[in-house]
C-alpha cells in the first residue's frame, strides 16, 4: 500500500488540489487497474489473505470517474476490445459497470465463493444499534461492532 499508488488511483482529475499533488509529488494518475484477487477460498491459510487486492479493488472503483478497474479475466477481452476500439479509453458507462462488479467482487458471492443470489436488498437510513451477539446454530457470533449504532438497517 503506497501513497504513490494510490494517490495515482484516488486522485480526481477535475480538482485543481488533486492535479497540483500529482505533479508535486511526482505522481502519474491510473487510467485502468487490473486485479485479480488471491483465491482465499481455494487454498485457505495466511498466505492468501489478500491485503493490498481488495484496497486496490475498492481504490479504483471508488474513483471510477476516472479509474476503469478489472477483476475477472472474462472482463479482459472487452476490456481491451474498448480500448483499441477508443483510442485507449473505455467509457464512463464501462467504467461504471467495472466498477460496480469490482464492489461485487471485493465484498460479494463471487470473491468468497458463494453462489450469488438474485434477491434486493433495500437499506433505510435508521440509526440501529449493533447487537452484542447472533445466534449462529449452536455457536454465537460476535459482531466487530457489538454495540455500536449503525445508521442503514435493513428495510423490513
Amino acid at each position: 500500500l503506497h501513497p504513490k499508488i494510490h494517490g495515482g488511483i484516488l486522485a480526481d482529475r477535475d480538482k485543481e488540489s488533486h492535479r497540483a499533488d500529482l505533479e508535486r509529488h511526482g505522481i502519474e494518475p491510473f487510467d485502468l487497474v487490473v486485479s485479480n484477487l488471491y483465491p482465499f477460498f481455494d487454498r485457505p491459510d495466511i498466505e492468501t489473505i489478500d491485503i493490498g487486492g481488495p484496497t486496490l479493488v475498492r481504490a479504483s472503483a471508488k474513483n471510477h470517474a476516472w479509474v476503469g478497474v478489472v477483476t475477472n479475466p472474462d472482463q479482459y477481452g472487452a476490456v481491451l476490445a474498448e480500448l483499441k476500439a477508443n483510442d485507449g479509453t473505455l467509457s464512463d458507462e464501462t467504467r461504471r459497470r467495472l466498477a460496480v462488479e469490482a464492489f461485487a467482487s471485493a465484498h460479494g458471492a463471487d470473491f468468497y465463493g458463494l453462489p450469488r443470489s438474485g434477491a434486493t436488498l433495500t437499506l433505510v437510513r435508521e440509526p440501529w444499534e449493533v447487537p452484542a451477539r447472533y445466534a449462529f446454530g449452536r455457536d454465537e457470533l460476535v459482531p466487530l461492532r457489538a454495540g455500536g449504532r449503525i445508521a442503514w438497517r435493513l428495510a423490513s
